[in-house]
């Protein structure tokens, strides 16, 4: 496979000439969600926390944004919703975070990990999204500037320089 050159710089997210999409790609890079949860749990070793929670919370919002909830959960991405939830609290968006709480009690006796795990609770479950996907789109816009907020207050925590 061949690596990938990035060159994130604390100087150029601050000033916006990089957004935040730019700023988690060697992010994205380095995860293969697709490989299941504990490659990606191993994966975590190589990122700091707020590169983790940064990219759970971009995750989130572009699968929901692009199918809701249900997409989310029955998607690779699905297994972040821990990182997800302490994300969301992390950049300032709590209202959201504890809607995917108490989404999350729905999961009994927990929300897997494991996507094929997720599935099988989802449809057996009979679940539906409905109130999360409204609530989602109506806070989509501010939850989009907070993460690019946060990842702009906290640039020096992004800078890369190298190929992956």
């Amino acid at each position: 496979m061949e690596k990938k050159r990035f060159k994130i710089t604390a100087e150029d997210i601050i000033s916006g000439k990089q957004s935040a999409a730019d700023a988690l790609a060697p992010v994205y890079e380095l995860f293969d969600l697709s490989a299941g949860y504990l490659n990606y749990v191993a994966d975590c070793t190589l990122v700091n926390t707020e590169q983790l929670l940064c990219y759970a919370v971009h995750c989130y919002i572009e699968e929901v944004a692009a199918g809701g909830h249900e997409k989310f959960l029955l998607d690779p991405a699905g297994m972040l919703w821990r990182e997800v939830i302490i994300g969301l609290d992390e950049i300032g968006a709590p209202d959201t975070a504890e809607m995917l709480r108490e989404m999350r009690s729905r999961f009994h006796p927990e929300l897997a990990f494991e996507q094929a795990q997720r599935v099988k609770q989802v449809q057996e479950g009979d679940m539906y999204f409905d109130e999360e996907d409204k609530f989602f789109h109506e806070h989509e816009k501010e939850l989009r500037f907070k993460l690019t907020d946060y990842i702009r207050d906290y640039a020096e925590k992004f800078e890369f320089d190298g190929e992956i």
